[in-house]
């Protein structure tokens, strides 16, 4: 289970590195690491002139051109059953960055809720994430309104 930035992680672990993971859930996990650190830098007004040199430590230290990083390119073929989970009224990550994801991830679910925000913090998302994770039983798609 990844939210957010953890999503991330999780998509890079899977694409990288051999893995007895069975199946994935992503919550409110941006696609694109570059458009993800712009934004970022807006929620902190941050200077957009920072992000040349960041992207370069990313380049340096970890071998990652932040601009071609991308959640649903780390996804595609990927073999596992899963399950993301978007808010339409995300104000950090756009909901069209799950649509991405779960457009290259052929074998994703994905529950589209309204009014949760970026946390996602609702009984029936965790509970249903539960019942997926010991039971693997989850609707294609759900509609949540809060």
């Amino acid at each position: 289970v990844g939210h957010s930035l953890g999503g991330m992680a999780c998509g890079y672990y899977l694409k990288h590195y051999a893995s007895s993971v069975q199946d994935l859930v992503l919550l409110s996990t941006p696609s694109g690491l570059s458009d993800m650190m712009y934004r970022y830098f807006d929620i902190l007004s941050l200077s957009h002139e920072m992000m040349p040199p960041l992207e370069q430590l990313f380049l340096d230290r970890y071998n990652i051109n932040a601009s071609k990083f991308s959640t649903a390119n780390h996804l595609i073929g990927c073999g596992l059953d899963g399950v993301i989970v978007h808010d339409e009224t995300d104000a950090i990550t756009p909901y069209v960055e799950s649509l991405q994801i779960n457009q290259a991830w052929s074998k994703s679910n994905h529950i589209a809720t309204k009014g949760l925000g970026h946390s996602l913090k609702d009984h029936r998302i965790i509970n249903g994430i539960c019942n997926y994770i010991t039971h693997g039983e989850l609707p294609i798609s759900v509609r949540i309104d809060s």
